[in-house]
């Protein structure tokens, strides 16, 4: 009967685990196991349990998949303003909005991480450079947050007057990083005001 070696435990996917039993390699070694992350995706906790004798210095979990899903999506709306959340959006539009009766207006960025990514993104940075309602350079998140897959924000930008229209179409972009990757997403989107 060889060595008693510690045990990970790994869990995973919100409600699952698996037990790898580690092999010891007798020279303070480095013992190395392929992990599916495509397979045992969204990891919270690894867990060791020391049996007997035998020790772990230190555990490594990289990402390695040959080509993560870091998309992020954009849509830029134009409406009116106080509209820039999950229910008043109805009330913006997406390509043209006609600003009437000297209302104010603003435009209004939604940015989504879809459910289907591999990774969350971290440092996302949306940039609209629109001379009159654009947002400018606005920091979505630092680089010690993330947005995770199925998420979507709802970011307004300055309030403008009737008299700032007419506007666009000029998109406004947004990137963020893969959290273990580093694989740039990114993608754009415009819309327009007229009065």
């Amino acid at each position: 009967m060889g060595p008693k070696t510690p045990n990970v435990t790994v869990f995973y996917d919100a409600d699952k685990s698996i037990t790898i039993d580690t092999i010891a390699t007798g020279d303070n070694g480095v013992y190395t196991l392929p992990f599916m992350t495509r397979v045992y995706r969204d990891v919270t906790r690894i867990e060791v349990t020391i049996i007997s004798s035998g020790s772990i210095s230190s555990i490594e979990y990289p990402y390695c998949g040959s080509t993560p899903k870091t998309d992020i999506n954009i849509k830029k709306y134009a409406g009116p303003v106080g509209a820039c959340t999950a229910t008043g959006i109805t009330a913006a539009d997406d390509l043209l909005y006609t600003v009437l009766n000297k209302a104010t207006w603003a435009y209004c960025y939604e940015i989504t991480i879809p459910q289907n990514n591999d990774e969350c993104l971290y440092n996302v940075t949306l940039v609209d450079l629109a001379p009159i309602g654009g947002i400018g350079t606005y920091k979505v998140t630092t680089v010690r947050e993330t947005l995770c897959p199925g998420r979507t924000v709802y970011i307004p930008g300055p309030t403008k007057s009737f008299n700032d229209a007419p506007e666009g179409s000029i998109d406004a972009t947004v990137m963020g990083y893969g959290y273990y990757s580093g694989t740039l997403g990114s993608a754009k989107d415009g819309a327009a005001v007229k009065r």
